[in-house]
């Protein structure tokens, strides 16, 4: 699942590997979601380490009892040029990139991560993460759940603060599980 909203989402600000806290209303909709989800049976999360989808992780993990594991594949997609600006600002610098990134992964800035790259790491880390436990809650960014929908599931997902993905690991494969909408 994503984590709930930073203090960059609510300006509108492109984070990538930025790592800004979670808002306040992050934090009151991480409560809220940690009731929903620590009931449903995980035996184990796993999160970026980036500061806002740990936070989501920790509200989790201190209602079911579980603790975080985190691991570095499930960061962010890393287009360092776009971090700290809006989506008008990109649009300047780059005419063009913002809805080219958008529609077609189509990266049209120095030094950003190739998606397909993006596509591989995430789908190691749940491969990993699936095949040594039973249920893995999974915390992460809109980025890595873009990227199960554009690689290995190949069902693209609009992701927006309130969606999760479920996915089985199967025969060394990811198999689509579906989409849930969390309350908060």
């Amino acid at each position: 699942m994503r984590h709930r909203q930073s203090t960059y989402n609510v300006d509108r600000i492109f984070t990538g590997r930025a790592d800004p806290p979670l808002s306040d209303e992050g934090v009151a909709t991480a409560a809220v979601l940690a009731a929903r989800v620590a009931p449903m049976g995980f035996d184990a999360i796993v999160a970026s380490p980036a500061l806002r989808a740990r936070q989501t992780a920790d509200a989790v993990a201190a209602v079911s009892g579980l603790a975080v594991v985190t691991d570095d594949r499930l960061l962010e997609h890393d287009v360092p040029a776009w971090e700290g600006l809006t989506r008008e600002e990109i649009d300047e610098r780059w005419p063009g990139a913002w809805t080219a990134w958008k529609e077609r992964l189509e990266l049209l800035t120095p030094g950003a991560e190739p998606w397909a790259d993006m596509e591989a790491r995430v789908t190691a880390a749940l491969l990993d993460h699936g095949v040594r436990r039973r249920r893995v809650l999974v915390v992460a960014h809109a980025g890595v759940l873009r990227a199960l929908g554009t690689g290995p599931l190949a069902s693209p997902l609009k992701v927006g603060r309130s969606k999760g993905r479920w996915v089985r690991v199967v025969d060394g494969r990811l198999v689509d599980g579906g989409v849930e909408r969390f309350s908060g």
